[in-house]
């Protein structure tokens, strides 16, 4: 990729968002980057999504009454790091340093992408927790991969220098703890009505001890006999709530306090809209992200000085009122000046005038910064185009990478997860032959309808295996997959095959940030081949002994004539290729490459060897033996959406004839891992095109096609084509 100042077209940047979990302020960060026009992708390393198992968990030991916080360990596995290495975005940025600093850091030895690093605050503020010495070895080691640390206030910029070793200027000072968006729906709070006069508070978090609601709870009687009546919501849960509700009842308080649990942010909002005044009175925090979620949403604040808010985002007597909370007349009086009307009036238009630096906009502004400087100024610009930002008295405000525009017809090197868009039909057009083939390969009149629209690269097209004459892999040059790119068959007979498009990267083109759906290139060069010439190529000529039935052309059968050079088993490249273009993971791809060579030593024994000297007789892995002469049947007739499972693999091969098929259907190796699985039926295939001879298939019993479920190329070296594989419905079970 060249890097260029002026007369080019930008290259979307693309971004990897690295997170425990999805609580806030990450989605808001991750939607306001978005809508600053970069690709955002999120992971959640201690999250379950999709389906796949978590790259670790978030574990706390130790004394959990004390008033330290308590010890914690970040476990992640080393499948994090083989998703980083293989990650296709420019730029990474973490929340944790650790064993995450240390895998996105070391990541930069197979990808070239910077690493930007959040700090919350100073860490030797929470004790133990915090100044362990592996933990602060560790971050240390973490420290020196990382390009660009982001500092949210001045004690974490402390902590960087003094005590990982951070050099000044890979730090920026700048706020990035964001609270909610303006825009954040309110939804109202289902509680008791609050007396008429009586003022409202509100408390919020773990209920923890050094989180100090009990000091909140103690202080309301003496509030009561000062100043009146007045109501508490406290909102959270934690291992201390059955003590802070006998403690307000010991302390005749009940009545005034109302336990909400957990609630979304919506509700949260509503209520921070609600309360006089949010009270945090902790005992120890770097921040307090809920404080900055109370001053976003328009609230004034109590807190306590043993935060790092005070100062930063909270001053005394312009939004807030700072007063230690283990003094509890002090703090009943604090809480009574916020509830004063002229008080109160004052604090909200200071929390107006200085909580503009707390939404997800500003914040992003810093991350924009941040991601600048790690880029370096060579591709640093101004966001005015790609944002409707104006940044003054600063180069490094924002940021696009530049590329060299590719004219039509140039292969764009694209990468796994980058957005692009379908050139117009007029474009296409220009970069075909008369046969509707670029390369060899057909344009079918069904990728038409994606013309204009955007998708992301879902795997790269680097080769395929043949599925005609099964003579092994064959490589494939400057195509991609796109995700959701499926044929439908409409232009050939209906064909229900569902195969996976292949598309050349001459008919897409990257899509610049801030650019419309739609930007044709001017006046494309002439065509060869009209939409007429399009529909025609789609069919074969009549077979002289199958007079009057259509034989039909598409991507599949003639994917041969596209990729002619064919990849012996033994290069090595290809295996090194699929790992660094992301299509698969190291793992997977070295346990591929040991189960195909003993696959070809099983091969060579059944040629050379007696019987008596082979493995499983010879017979391939994952070892499919089926042994039926005659194969049973079971009709379900089940229909797209009813939820199946896939029976055991034992129970399968039950039903198999030695050639592992049911009634002339194959039962593949690749099949075996989705045993015991639960999915969707997508359809009942009925027919499909034969690959080789371009004649329609017609089944007799309907197989099953399901969703999300393909080949991954686990025993075929990797292929990326995610062909469906069709199902037998003995080979199925309803989930009631």
């Amino acid at each position: 990729m060249r890097l260029r100042r002026r007369g080019v077209q930008r290259r979307e940047l693309c971004i990897l968002w690295l997170a425990l979990d999805d609580s806030a302020p990450h989605p808001y960060l991750v939607s306001s980057l978005r809508k600053a026009g970069l690709a955002v992708r999120d992971l959640h390393w201690a999250m379950s999504e999709n389906g796949q198992r978590s790259f670790g968990r978030y574990v706390e030991f130790g004394d959990r009454t004390g008033k330290e916080h308590p010890m914690s360990v970040k476990l992640v596995s080393p499948r994090m790091f083989l998703e980083l290495a293989r990650a296709p975005e420019d730029v990474l940025i973490i929340y944790e340093l650790g064993l995450i600093g240390l895998y996105a850091g070391l990541s930069k030895l197979f990808r070239p992408h910077k690493v930007v690093s959040l700090v919350e605050g100073d860490y030797r503020h929470i004790g133990r927790a915090g100044t362990a010495p592996l933990k602060v070895m560790a971050r240390r080691l973490a420290a020196r991969f990382i390009d660009v640390f982001v500092a949210n206030n001045p004690p974490a910029r402390e902590y960087l220098i003094r005590t990982l070793g951070v050099p000044e200027d890979k730090i920026i000072v700048g706020w990035w703890l964001a609270g909610m968006p303006a825009d954040l729906p309110v939804h109202p709070v289902s509680a008791l009505p609050v007396a008429e006069g009586s003022p409202l508070f509100l408390c919020a978090g773990r209920l923890i001890p050094q989180k100090g609601t009990d000091l909140v709870i103690r202080a309301l009687p003496l509030y009561r006999r000062q100043f009146g009546t007045c109501a508490l919501w406290v909102i959270g849960e934690g291992p201390e709530r059955e003590s802070l509700v006998q403690l307000s009842r010991r302390l005749g308080v009940e009545d005034m306090v109302t336990f909400l649990g957990t609630v979304d942010h919506h509700v949260l909002k509503g209520a921070f809209q609600a309360c006089q005044a949010f009270v945090f009175p902790t005992l120890q925090d770097f921040v307090g992200r809920v404080v900055v979620e109370a001053l976003s949403a328009g609230a004034p604040v109590v807190v306590s000085p043993m935060t790092g808010a005070v100062g930063t985002v909270v001053h005394d007597g312009v939004n807030g009122i700072v007063v230690d909370p283990r003094d509890a007349l002090a703090l009943a009086e604090a809480m009574h000046r916020a509830a004063d009307p002229d008080t109160s009036r004052a604090l909200r238009d200071g929390v107006r005038q200085t909580s503009a630096a707390l939404s997800p906009e500003a914040v992003t502004d810093v991350l924009l910064r941040a991601v600048a400087r790690a880029q370096g100024a060579h591709a640093v610009q101004d966001m005015r185009e790609t944002t409707g930002r104006v940044h003054h008295g600063r180069p490094d405000r924002g940021i696009t990478v530049q590329i060299e525009k590719m004219p039509v017809g140039q292969p764009l090197h694209l990468r796994i997860g980058e957005l692009v868009e379908v050139r117009s039909e007029a474009e296409i057009l220009a970069t075909l032959d008369e046969n509707g083939e670029l390369d060899g390969l057909p344009f079918m009149p069904e990728m038409l309808a994606w013309c204009g629209r955007r998708l992301r690269v879902d795997k790269l097209a680097l080769k395929l295996c043949d599925t005609i004459e099964w003579t092994g892999m064959y490589r494939i040059r400057d195509a991609v997959h796109l995700e959701m790119s499926r044929c439908d068959g409409q232009a050939h007979g209906g064909c229900q095959a569902g195969c996976n498009i292949y598309w050349k990267e001459a008919w897409l083109k990257r899509v610049p940030a801030g650019e419309s759906p739609l930007n044709p290139e001017s006046s494309p060069t002439p065509s060869r081949c009209t939409l007429s010439m399009l529909t025609a190529a789609t069919r074969r000529p009549q077979d002289p002994a199958a007079p009057g039935e259509k034989r039909y052309a598409c991507q599949a059968t003639e994917l041969r004539r596209a990729a002619q050079e064919r990849i012996p088993s033994w290069d090595a490249r290809q295996y090194l290729q699929d790992v660094r273009s992301g299509n698969a993971g190291a793992l997977a791809t070295t346990r591929t490459v040991w189960v195909g060579l003993f696959n070809e030593y099983q091969d060579l024994s059944r040629r050379f060897l007696p019987r008596p000297l082979r493995i499983r007789d010879g017979r391939r892995y994952p070892f499919i033996e089926g042994l039926l002469h005659k194969t049973p049947a079971e009709t379900l007739g089940l229909q797209p959406g009813e939820l199946v499972r896939v029976k055991s693999k034992e129970e399968i091969v039950r039903t198999l004839d030695p050639d592992n098929a049911n009634r002339g259907m194959k039962f593949d190796g690749e099949m075996v891992m989705y045993c015991g699985r639960e999915a969707r039926v997508l359809r009942r295939v009925e027919q499909i095109i034969d690959e080789k001879t371009g004649r329609m298939l017609r089944f007799k019993n309907p197989c099953i096609v399901l969703e999300d479920v393909t080949c991954t190329g686990a025993y075929h070296r990797q292929c990326p084509r995610g062909i469906y594989p069709y199902w037998r419905e003995i080979w199925l079970e309803r989930v009631e």
